[in-house]
């Protein structure tokens, strides 16, 4: 073969092989970046007060699938204006929402776009505003500084005074102050104590087993039913006064009767009360008329002194009779 002709076909192997590296890396390029060359995609223009570290290349997300791509971001006087190319088309509705996310917690970001469900769609040309997402940094950093405030605000003086309270509490008890402290120190205090629950516990077997009054009611079908009998009687009484029969049940039936006749009797008593304290009547006016209780008096101390004057001289009368009956 000739050198010249020999060397020529060499550079078109080089050349081939070198065409085929690139058509190779062209397409492995075109798969791992997930573009479509006969696609079109659909653009979508966003403004947003803070993009968050948004860059360009990062995923746009919708309900966790990933949509499409962050084409373009520039700043504005008006804010950040964000373009990015959907793989798919949004129909967006008025309740709409586009957010800054973080893609994970090492970093990194997504936008996240909610068509919305409202049924009213979206006019054409509508400018689509975006929203920042909460920085978990300043949210951390707002929370601390809430729970320092608080806590300056007079919780750890709360909690100071709470611990010396406890520990004032603690020192009384081994010293042995205070009611609780006599049962952990006096053993006698101990001793009264455990006494009285060994009585209660064996007041609690005495009622298991049926002794006593107590017991019996709980484990005697007799005594049980006894009290059911005083049960069912009073119950028969209480019925016997809500139908109006008895004394008691007239007086609380709905028949006025007995209540009026009661009634009446009280205002007689309190009219002849009131006679009485007026000084009418002949007791009215021993008890209200001064001169005629001076005159009872008077007649009550003669009648007295007159008795007093019989017994004194009964004896001369008795003697005289006997002494002149001689004769």
């Amino acid at each position: 073969m000739n050198p010249k002709t020999r060397l020529l076909w060499m550079e078109s192997i080089v050349g081939l092989m070198g065409f085929a590296l690139m058509a190779a890396l062209f397409v492995l390029t075109v798969i791992l970046s997930s573009s479509d060359l006969f696609h079109r995609p659909q653009g979508m223009h966003a403004v947003f007060d803070d993009v968050m570290g948004l860059r360009v290349g990062d995923n746009v997300t919708s309900r966790g699938m990933t949509i499409g791509k962050i084409k373009d971001i520039s700043f504005a006087a008006d804010g950040v204006h964000v373009s990015a190319d959907l793989d798919q088309a949004v129909d967006f509705r008025e309740d709409y929402n586009i957010v800054v996310e973080p893609s994970s917690l090492l970093g990194g970001r997504n936008l996240a776009v909610d068509a919305g469900r409202s049924e009213k769609r979206l006019p054409e040309g509508t400018q689509l505003r975006g929203h920042a997402p909460q920085d978990m940094i300043v949210s951390a950093t707002e929370a601390i500084a809430e729970l320092r405030a608080a806590l300056n605000g007079g919780i750890i003086d709360d909690i100071k005074a709470s611990l010396a309270n406890i520990r004032k509490i603690t020192e009384d008890l081994q010293e042995g102050k205070g009611t609780i402290g006599m049962l952990l120190k006096d053993e006698e205090a101990s001793g009264n104590l455990r006494e009285t629950f060994a009585k209660l516990s064996g007041i609690g077997e005495k009622i298991a087993s049926g002794e006593g009054t107590l017991g019996r009611l709980i484990y005697e079908e007799d005594v049980y039913a006894d009290v059911r009998a005083i049960a069912a009687n009073l119950k028969g009484v209480s019925e016997s006064v809500a139908r109006g029969e008895g004394t008691i049940g007239k007086l609380l039936s709905p028949d006025e009767t007995v209540y009026n006749d009661l009634a009446e009797a009280i205002k007689s008593f309190r009219t002849v009360g009131e006679g009485l304290a007026r000084g009418d009547g002949a007791l009215g006016k021993i008890l209200t008329d001064d001169a005629l209780y001076n005159d009872l008096r008077a007649i009550l101390a003669q009648g007295s002194a007159t008795l007093d004057d019989l017994r004194e001289t009964s004896p001369i009368t008795t003697f005289s009779s006997v002494l002149f009956g001689v004769w």
